[in-house]
């Protein structure tokens, strides 16, 4: 009768199989950190895309709705803005304002009893917007906006801006809405409010 041989694995047999293990785990832990991070920065490239959309259909929407409008750009403030009030046939209002890389949202509602309008404010509405760059050149401050509304009379029209805070870093800037998105409404047979 013949004893089987229980001597086991030899130390360079185990140290093969070590190095195969950690090779195959390095290539697995990068491939799943890769996925990870592409999953991430595309989450956040379609965030700023739908808060883009929001945005633009809100505003819009308002803008098609409103019978008057007021344009108001304040440059003098230590925080300046820019604003757009619309006056809808109810007469009531809403006033929607870029400002400290918000946009805020203030709805006006006409009392026609005492004609007044009670204001009811909604100032972090939506958040994540680059509103400002502010540049020092020969000790003179110049603010550009970069999310804003803008009115050219000659086209009767607001223009709306719109740039998302870039939320993806390092290597991933590129998946960023990296360029302003602007888009005209008409204003030509609207009222100016007073």
């Amino acid at each position: 009768m013949k004893i089987a041989d229980r001597r086991g694995f030899t130390i360079i047999e185990i140290l093969i199989a070590l190095l195969v293990v950690a090779v195959i785990s390095t290539v697995m832990t990068s491939m799943l950190i890769f996925g990870l991070n592409t999953f991430s920065t595309s989450t956040n490239n379609i965030s700023q895309h739908d808060l883009v959309i929001d945005i633009m259909n809100r505003i819009g929407k308002d803008i098609s709705e409103a019978t008057a409008y007021k344009y108001y750009p304040d440059m003098t403030d230590t925080h300046p803005y820019t604003e757009l009030t619309l006056q809808f046939p109810n007469k009531n209002r809403k006033r929607w304002r870029f400002q400290d890389g918000t946009l805020a949202l203030a709805i006006l509602t006409y009392d026609s009893s005492t004609d007044t309008y009670n204001e009811k404010d909604y100032p972090d509405l939506l958040k994540g917007l680059d509103t400002d760059k502010t540049t020092t050149i020969g000790g003179i401050t110049k603010v550009d906006f970069i999310s804003k509304f803008e009115k050219f009379d000659s086209t009767s029209s607001i223009q709306l801006t719109v740039k998302p805070t870039a939320t993806n870093t390092n290597r991933y800037k590129e998946r960023n809405v990296n360029k302003p998105i602007i888009t005209e409404f008409s204003v030509l047979y609207k009222g100016v409010i007073s």
